[in-house]
């Protein structure tokens, strides 16, 4: 199983109360570590890692991605 610590670490950093597309979410440094995981299909690392943190109660999704306020 891969180490996704830092992954999360930077999309939560990414993300606020205002919503971010996926686009916008995947670029510079996650777009990185994204490729550094799977240099076939770095969207896909990140889509996972936004459905796993969503799972998890930390994001959610309204008109793009933001972070949990509560």
């Amino acid at each position: 199983m891969k180490d996704y610590a830092k992954l999360d670490e930077l999309i939560l950093a990414a993300l606020s109360d205002k919503p971010r597309q996926f686009g916008t979410i995947f670029s510079g440094e996650i777009y990185s570590d994204c490729v550094n995981h799977s240099k076939d299909e770095p969207a896909r690392v990140l889509d996972r890692r936004l459905q796993a943190l969503k799972k998890k109660g930390l994001i959610f999704f309204a008109k793009g991605w933001r972070k949990q306020t509560t």
